[in-house]
């Protein structure tokens, strides 16, 4: 800004040239809600309002304004008024369209946990130039349970050592407990081991491990933010029969293998012995040694032994 002003001096006419061009450029661009960049906290499925505005265009050339969301952009209809928009409610849903002057356009939003950003893009249709104002979108929704387990853990206390699981999806992050059937508090947040909290900071894993003396009812799960609340159950005598039945399954399996392996091969030994002794008792060759001796006779015949 003070070059230009430098530049006024000495070539006053480039210089103001100059000045009113950049004005433009300024000028030019969108603000959604009267910035260029922000970032708004929203609640999901609460509709929301966004307004979009351009100044300093040719009121004989206004701008095309085109909304943007996750980056797709949103369709174009045409009125009798003119170009305008079609107001979504998100980028599935359908909408209503909304005119204001030429220069500004209304996009209506109810929104989805998965949105991101909002865009309104100025373009001049003549040049091609195109500007740009973004919203970054933070959605709020309830807490989410999407999983509840436990498993066994060797402990040398006495009792029965459970790890128990929980997988929760909440933005703003939600607030465990842990409770017993009586409704005494087993644990809270502050017990646990949260991971990947920043990578997916709506998806939580929360992992506990407990000793307890009897398997008899049921544990819940309470997850809970500002905007709601939500809980599981985990049966514990159900949790162990189905444990239990997996390897009473595979011993029984097992022996019936090896039941009629060991039959089989009693069979076999069977079927041998049978045979032997079927060779014992029928014909059997053996060597044979003789000798032939001639003797003399009263007679004329000879006779051979």
């Amino acid at each position: 800004m003070y070059s230009i002003s430098v530049c006024v001096c000495v070539f006053s006419k480039l210089c103001l040239t100059l000045c009113f061009s950049l004005t433009a450029s300024i000028d030019s661009a969108p603000k959604i809600d009267g910035q260029r960049t922000s970032s708004v906290t929203i609640q999901e499925n609460v509709t929301h309002h966004f307004s979009c505005q351009s100044e300093g265009w040719d009121a004989q050339a206004p701008p095309l304004l085109t909304w943007y969301l996750n980056g797709e952009r949103q369709r174009e209809v045409t009125g009798r008024r003119g170009a305008g928009r079609l107001v979504m409610t998100s980028s599935q849903d359908s909408g209503t369209l909304k005119y204001g002057s030429e220069r500004n356009s209304t996009f209506t939003l109810k929104p989805k946990r998965w949105d991101r950003e909002l865009v309104c893009a100025a373009r001049n249709p003549a040049r091609g130039e195109s500007y740009n104002a973004s919203v970054t979108l933070n959605v709020q929704f309830q807490p989410e349970i999407l999983r509840v387990d436990a498993h066994y853990s060797e402990s040398s206390d006495p009792g029965l050592a459970l790890i128990l699981f929980a997988l929760v999806r909440s933005n703003p992050p939600a607030t465990i407990r842990w409770v017993d059937q009586s409704g005494q508090l087993l644990a809270n947040s502050s017990d646990f081991l949260i991971l990947d909290s920043r990578s997916l900071p709506w998806l939580t894993n929360h992992s506990l491990q407990l000793t307890l003396s009897s398997l008899s009812g049921n544990i819940t799960v309470n997850a809970s933010n500002s905007l709601g609340s939500a809980h599981s159950n985990l049966t514990l005598t159900e949790f162990l029969q189905s444990r239990v039945e997996v390897p009473v399954f595979g011993i029984v399996t097992g022996g019936v293998a090896g039941f009629i392996t060991l039959l089989i091969f009693t069979l076999m030994v069977f079927f041998l012995l049978q045979k032997d002794k079927t060779k014992a008792l029928g014909f059997a060759r053996y060597p044979m040694v003789g000798y032939i001796y001639k003797v003399s006779s009263t007679s004329s015949d000879e006779i051979w032994l």
